[in-house]
């Protein structure tokens, strides 16, 4: 129930009342949206005879959070025309109330009656009923001057004991709920039955089923007594094609199955397809003794309207082909006045596993943070079984991405929280690998009936800072799931963009670069203690330090200050934001040397990132990147030389014509290498000037006026005796020298193109 308050005081109401207005063991109905905002809700429907008399279900109330009540308020409530509530043995209508009587009232979800529990919280009414009739009753919240206001949804249960009818007319039977314009009651009509004529309803239930062989149970219903006829009143079931009955003819007794009725024997016989359901009678006798059923004088029809259900039902998939996953749909037919002409008896379904995300709308997470939560995980059988005891489930993050650990080194779950369906159960074993990427769970307990489900909720992950694209996690283990599941969206911590970028020229200073604009994508996002640098492209420096001005937010950071010879500046975080913030950088000044070659002068943001001791992810930095300037060649000075090169294959062009090398290009750590021999050829640089000292692993390169040398496992180049840094340094491979194509062509005075759907290098050189 939930809680009402009384001004500041808080107070419980406990929200009970009367009445069970449907005959027991009959479906649920639609609810009925009452015009207050509550709901009213059978909780239960069947179909009846025109006159009689017998216990009915229940009406659920509901009420929603914040509706007030005042003393006085009330609800009406009546039965349709031709029922009555039940009278005691003098002709008195039993007052709901009365726990002398049958209608003891019960809180909803409990079977204790009021008398057994310790009653309302002091100051706090007591739903009461003020006034019953013989077919209505009054419920009223007594008035003590005060007002009351639930903090939660509330819901009570009425309910009444047997009923009796007479003479009413097919449709539906409502009740009504009437609350007066003050009362915060809801109101409207509840249909809680039919009436209808000779019908019988035809229901499955209990399916269950493999891959091929599967079983239901049958119910038969009469509307009114004596529906279904002995002797003439058959049920057919016949299947669809590729399906066979796996049933013993037989004959069955079988028990009434409602509150009331009589027990009925049925024999039932089958064909290939087609399953014969006869009604026999309460009685029958077999006189020759050689199982047929003889007709007697009194075969037994019901006397009042009576439910059976057939179990066991048995049937077998025998061509495979034919299958289509989802219901299987037979045909419903016979002498019986039916009410339908085609029911699903079962579902088909292969063996199969399918893990999902438990809702559309994924959670959103950003690079280089701790504890974020993903979407649960539901973990689904096609049929039961599929995942057997003692198998494996795995669940792998992308690279960049770790289950969160509570301490380091803990071998607790990752799902903070779990939830089963059909007994299926797993459990959490370990991490394997040393990134806690990979999670490994066994199933403790299979699923003995019916497709099992299983969650995993509460799951917290860490990101690395260059943690880039979507967290999609990889299915797999031994019990034969597969797949991938995307489990939320990434977004980046930073940003950068800048504003329309100017042409500059080489060999000059203080020339004006583009403003530009850092932005924390979301609050905190950048840590304490982070470090941000801000580094040009080669051969260009800051001729003076930026202004930075914080356009919004609230991020604290020390001064900007020039740094790695003036090619960089950097700052430090010094207090974490409680509001996104963007920083806004002008006054952007360069200076280019005359190494820089033709094309964008980029600006790279990286941060350096100090992450808990609990997490795999330490000082990685999330580089992007923005073009500043841009540096240009006229058309009349303009003549180029042009080489071509694809990762992984060994065909290359220069100057339009193809060449064949020995050794492909490759990419390592984000870069891409070529053999000393074609870079060379590439920069038109002739073999009597390509140049290797062994004993210092030195390569040089002699074009015209200018010398380049290049030492194995030195980031630092010399270019006519001048040292510059190079992002990585050439390598040997298998005896091979290898140089990074970018930092090599830039250092000869060559731009380099990159063209990422190719994955192809074009070396532009001016001649």
């Amino acid at each position: 129930m939930g809680k009402l308050h009384k001004n500041k005081w808080k107070k419980t109401i406990k929200m009970i009342a009367a009445a069970s207005l449907l005959v027991s063991g009959l479906s649920g109905l639609r609810p009925v949206h009452a015009a207050g905002g509550g709901k009213l809700e059978a909780l239960g429907s069947g179909i009846l005879p025109a006159s009689g008399s017998g216990s009915m279900h229940s009406i659920k109330v509901t009420i929603p959070a914040s509706t007030v009540f005042d003393g006085g308020d009330q609800l009406y409530i009546s039965l349709p025309g031709g029922m009555d509530l039940s009278t005691d043995s003098s002709g008195n209508v039993i007052d709901p109330m009365d726990d002398s009587g049958l209608n003891r009232i019960n809180i909803l979800g409990s079977s204790n009656p009021l008398r057994d529990l310790n009653g309302p919280a002091p100051g706090a009414p007591t739903i009461e009923v003020v006034k019953a009739d013989e077919d209505s009753f009054l419920l009223e919240i007594p008035d003590r001057g005060e007002r009351y206001t639930l903090e939660e949804d509330a819901s009570f249960v009425i309910q009444l004991g047997d009923v009796t009818w007479e003479d009413m007319d097919e449709g539906a039977v409502e009740v009504k709920f009437e609350a007066p314009g003050h009362s915060s009651f809801p109101a409207g009509k509840v249909p809680i039955a039919t009436v209808g004529g000779g019908k019988v309803a035809v229901t499955a239930g209990s399916k269950k089923g493999t891959d091929s062989d599967y079983s239901f149970s049958l119910t038969l219903e009469e509307a009114s007594a004596g529906a279904l006829e002995p002797m003439n009143g058959s049920v057919r079931v016949k299947l669809p094609s590729g399906y066979k009955w796996n049933m013993n003819d037989s004959i069955r007794k079988v028990e009434y199955g409602s509150t009331y009725g009589q027990d009925m024997y049925f024999q039932l016989t089958s064909t290939d397809d087609e399953l014969t359901v006869d009604v026999l009678g309460t009685t029958w006798e077999d006189e020759d003794g050689d199982g047929r059923v003889q007709p007697v004088e009194v075969t037994g029809a019901t006397y009042e309207m009576s439910e059976w259900t057939l179990s066991g039902l048995k049937f077998t998939l025998t061509k495979p082909g034919n299958a289509v996953d989802g219901d299987i749909k037979a045909r419903i037919s016979g002498e019986a006045d039916l009410d339908v002409t085609e029911l699903v008896v079962g579902t088909h379904a292969k063996y199969g596993v399918t893990v999902s995300a438990a809702s559309e709308k994924l959670p959103s997470i950003y690079a280089g943070r701790e504890e974020q939560r993903i979407s649960d995980i539901v973990i689904k059988e096609a049929l039961y079984g599929t995942l057997p005891e003692g198998r494996t489930l795995t669940l792998t993050l992308p690279e960049g991405a770790a289950f969160q650990k509570v301490y380091e080194g803990s071998s607790e779950s990752p799902a903070g929280e779990t939830d089963n369906k059909n007994d299926l159960e797993l459990a959490f074993v370990r991490y394997t690998g040393t990134d806690d990427r990979t999670a490994v769970f066994e199933i403790t307990g299979a699923s003995p009936s019916s497709p099992g489900t299983f969650s995993l909720q509460e799951i917290d992950i860490v990101t690395a800072p260059d943690f880039a694209g979507d967290l999609t996690m990889e299915i797999g283990g031994s019990a034969g799931a597969k797949g991938n599941v995307k489990a939320a969206d990434v977004h980046a911590g930073l940003t950068v963009s800048a504003s329309d970028v100017p042409d500059v020229t080489i060999g000059l200073s203080d020339q004006e670069a583009a403003d530009f604009t850092l932005v924390e994508t979301v609050a905190g996002g950048l840590k304490d203690g982070e470090r941000i640098t801000l580094t040009l492209s080669e051969g260009v420096t800051f001729a003076a330090t930026p202004t930075v001005d914080v356009y919004q937010g609230d991020l604290q950071f020390e001064p900007l200050k020039l740094v790695n010879n003036d090619r960089s500046a950097a700052f430090t975080i010094t207090g974490e934001s409680d509001e996104s913030t963007t920083l806004q950088f002008s006054n952007v000044i360069f200076t280019l040397d005359r190494t820089v070659a033709e094309g964008e002068i980029e600006l790279k943001v990286a941060r350096s990132t100090e992450v808990s001791s609990y997490s795999p992810f330490k000082n990685l930095g999330k580089e992007v990147r923005v073009p500043l300037a841009r540096v240009t060649t006229s058309a009349a000075e303009e003549s180029v030389s042009q080489a071509s090169f694809k990762v992984g294959e060994t065909m290359y062009t220069v100057n339009g014509t193809e060449k064949a090398a020995d050794v492909a290009p490759y990419i390592h750590e984000g870069r891409t290498y070529l053999a000393l021999r074609y870079v060379a050829d590439a920069l038109d640089v002739s073999d009597n000037n390509v140049l290797w000292d062994p004993e210092t692993k030195t390569v040089t390169l002699i074009k015209e006026s200018r010398i380049v040398q290049l030492q194995a496992g030195n980031t630092t180049a010399s270019i006519n005796g001048v040292q510059i840094s190079l992002d990585v340094p050439i390598t040997i491979n298998n005896g091979r020298v290898f140089l990074p194509i970018r930092s090599t062509s830039l250092s000869m005075g060559a731009s380099v193109e990159w063209h990422d759907t190719s994955r192809e290098a074009r070396v532009v050189k001016s001649l």
